[in-house]
C-alpha cells in the first residue's frame, strides 16, 4: 500500500487540491511524517507570505520578518510571493520599516511576485532590489499618485492607481491623468489596471498636472498594454461617447477577461462596447437607472450589454433596488441562468443601505442551475424581527435571516445584513440568531442529497459611535467537514469554535481554536 512518503510532489499537490477544505490539518500531519514531507508542507504553507503592518497583526508580522532575516531559518527558501500590506511609512509603522523590508527581500532565494498594498509609496531601495535581484518577479502595487519611479518599472503587472484631482464636482479638473497615460503606454507587461480618483488641493503643484476631463486623455494611435482586467473605481470618471470610442480603439478587446464599472450605468460605454468583448468572463457593474424614466434608457443599455456577453461566468451587481419582475432580471435568467457560476448582489455603496428586492429572490435564483457561489447583501434586520426557532413565533417576520434555495452546484454562500442599534452589544444581539440561521441553512441543503454546499459565511454589522464612528462586524464562517458543521467567528479568538455533531443537530461541542 502506497504511503504519503512514496508520493512525489506533483501527486501531493493534487491531494492537497482535493482536500482543500482540510488543507491546514493535512499539512500539520505531513510535517510529522518525515523531513522531506516537512519541507514540502513548509513550501506549501509559506509560498505566499503576507507582512501586514497593523495592530491586529503586529506580533505575527514581526515574527515572520524575524524568521525571514534569520540565516538559519529555511523559510526564506520557500517564499515565492511576498505581500506587504497596510505599511504607512517608517514614522507611522507598527512593526515594519523600509530597512527591515529590504532585508527580508535580500534573504529570499527566489521571488515570483511582489505585492505592495499600501498608501505609502515604494521606496527606491525596494524598487532597486526588485529590479536587480528579481527582474522576472511580477510587481503588483497600489499607488495614490502616478509615481514615475514605480510606473517606469517594466515588471509592473498589476496596478491600482488613484489620480489626484483638484475638483471632483464637475467633468473637468486639474489632474494627473496625462502623466499616467504616458506611463501606461510604456508598460508592456501590465495586465491588470484599476483606476480611481481622489481630491488633492495641491495637485496643481505636481509636475505634469493639467486641466482636462476626468478620463485618460487617449488619442488616435494610443495602444494600452494587452490588459486582462480593467476597472474604473471612480464614480466621477467621464465616459463620454468619444472617450469610449477612443478606449475601444486603444485596448485589445479579445484579451480582456474582467471588467469593473463603478460609475453608475455608463450608457455610452454600454453602447460602444456592445458585442465587442467576446471573452469577458467577469463583470462588476453599478446600476443607477431612474425609476421615473418611462423608457428606462440606462437599464435597457445595461441589459443589452450584459446580454451580449456570451462568455460571462461571474456577475457583480451594485444597486439600490432590484426589481425581479423587470426585463433586466428576466434577461439574466434567460441568457445567463444556465451558465452563470458566480453571482453577487450588493449595495451601490459598501456598508450603507442594502438593496431593496421587489419580487421573489428565491424563485429567481432557482433558475441559476449552475451557480457555484452566491454573495448577497440582504435587507436590514428590523428590531421587530423574531426567529421562531430561537424565540417562538411572535409578531414580525417568520424568520430573521433569509436562506437561498438548495441549488445543486452551489458550494459557497456569503450573506451580509445590517443589525439594528440596540443597548446590547452586537454579539449579544445577533449570536443566537446567527447560529440558528446556520443550522437552518445546512439542514435545508443537506436534506437534498443532490446539493454540495461546502462553506457558509454570515456577516452581521452595524455602525457604532464612540470616540469615532466605525463599522462593527461579526462574520460567522461555517465549513462542513466529515459530516460535522464547524462554525467560528472570523478574527475572534475569544469566542470558542462551535462544532455540531451532525447536520441539523442542536447539540454541540465547543473548543477554543
Amino acid at each position: 500500500m502506497t504511503g504519503f512518503e512514496d508520493l512525489d510532489d506533483d501527486v501531493l499537490y493534487l491531494v492537497l487540491d482535493y482536500l482543500y477544505l482540510e488543507r491546514a490539518i493535512v499539512l500539520q500531519h505531513l510535517r510529522c511524517i518525515s523531513t522531506r514531507l516537512r519541507n514540502f508542507a513548509d513550501a506549501v504553507t509559506y509560498k505566499a507570505l503576507s507582512l501586514i503592518d497593523d495592530e491586529a497583526h503586529e506580533q505575527i508580522t514581526y515574527r515572520r520578518a524575524e524568521r525571514l532575516t534569520d540565516a538559519s531559518d529555511k523559510i526564506s527558501h520557500f517564499v515565492r510571493d511576498l505581500h506587504i500590506v497596510a505599511f504607512r511609512g517608517d514614522d507611522e509603522s507598527y512593526c515594519l520599516n523600509t530597512r527591515l523590508i529590504t532585508e527580508c527581500l535580500n534573504r529570499l532565494q527566489r521571488l515570483d511576485s511582489f505585492s505592495w498594498e499600501c498608501d505609502a509609496p515604494i521606496s527606491n531601495n525596494i524598487l532597486y532590489i526588485l529590479k536587480q535581484r528579481f527582474p522576472r518577479a511580477q510587481l503588483c502595487t497600489r499607488v495614490r499618485y502616478p509615481d514615475q519611479n514605480t510606473l517606469s518599472l517594466p515588471q509592473l503587472f498589476r496596478l491600482h492607481v488613484s489620480i489626484p484631482c483638484a475638483d471632483l464636482s464637475g467633468r473637468d479638473s486639474i489632474s494627473m491623468f496625462r502623466p499616467l497615460k504616458q506611463a501606461l503606454l510604456r508598460l508592456p507587461n501590465l495586465r491588470h489596471l484599476l483606476l480611481d480618483t481622489h481630491f488633492d488641493i495641491d495637485v496643481n503643484r505636481m509636475e505634469g498636472a493639467a486641466m482636462g476631463s476626468l478620463q485618460l486623455p487617449l488619442e488616435p494611435g494610443d495602444a494600452l498594454p494587452p490588459l486582462e482586467s480593467l476597472g474604473f473605481c471612480s464614480t466621477r470618471y467621464n465616459f463620454s461617447e468619444q472617450h469610449c470610442l477612443d478606449l475601444l480603439a486603444s485596448i485589445d478587446c479579445k484579451k480582456l477577461r474582467q471588467l469593473k464599472l463603478t460609475p453608475p450605468t455608463p450608457i455610452h460605454f454600454f453602447h460602444v462596447f456592445l458585442g465587442n468583448l467576446p471573452h469577458l468572463t467577469h463583470l462588476e457593474v453599478s446600476d443607477a437607472s431612474n425609476r421615473y424614466d418611462p423608457q428606462y434608457f440606462r437599464r435597457r443599455a445595461c441589459s443589452d450589454f450584459i446580454a451580449g456577453l456570451k462568455s460571462l461566468q461571474k456577475l457583480v451587481i451594485r444597486c439600490n433596488e432590484l426589481d425581479l419582475e423587470s426585463g433586466f432580471s428576466k434577461m439574466l435568467v434567460d441568457v445567463h441562468g444556465p451558465s452563470l457560476r458566480h453571482l453577487s448582489i450588493q449595495a451601490r455603496q459598501d456598508d450603507y443601505y442594502s438593496p431593496t428586492y421587489m419580487g421573489c429572490i428565491r424563485e429567481t435564483l432557482s433558475h441559476f442551475t449552475n451557480l457555484q457561489s452566491l454573495d448577497m447583501a440582504l435587507p436590514d434586520i428590523q428590531t421587530s424581527h423574531h426567529c421562531p426557532d430561537c424565540d417562538g413565533y411572535q409578531w414580525g417576520e417568520p424568520t430573521t435571516i433569509w436562506i437561498p434555495p438548495p441549488l445543486p452546484h452551489l458550494r459557497h454562500v456569503n450573506l451580509s445584513m445590517r443589525a439594528p442599534t440596540t443597548e446590547q452589544s452586537l454579539f449579544e444581539h445577533v449570536n443566537k440568531h446567527a447560529h440558528c440561521a446556520t443550522r437552518r441553512l445546512w439542514k435545508t441543503f443537506t436534506e437534498d442529497p443532490g446539493t454540495n454546499l461546502e462553506t457558509f459565511s454570515l456577516r452581521l454589522w452595524r455602525w457604532e459611535t464612540g470616540r469615532s464612528t466605525r463599522v462593527n462586524e461579526l462574520i460567522y464562517d461555517t465549513t462542513r467537514l466529515h459530516e460535522r458543521i464547524v462554525t467560528k467567528i472570523r478574527h475572534n479568538h475569544d469566542v470558542p469554535t462551535t462544532v455540531y455533531k451532525e447536520v441539523g443537530s442542536t447539540h454541540r461541542n465547543t473548543s477554543v481554536p
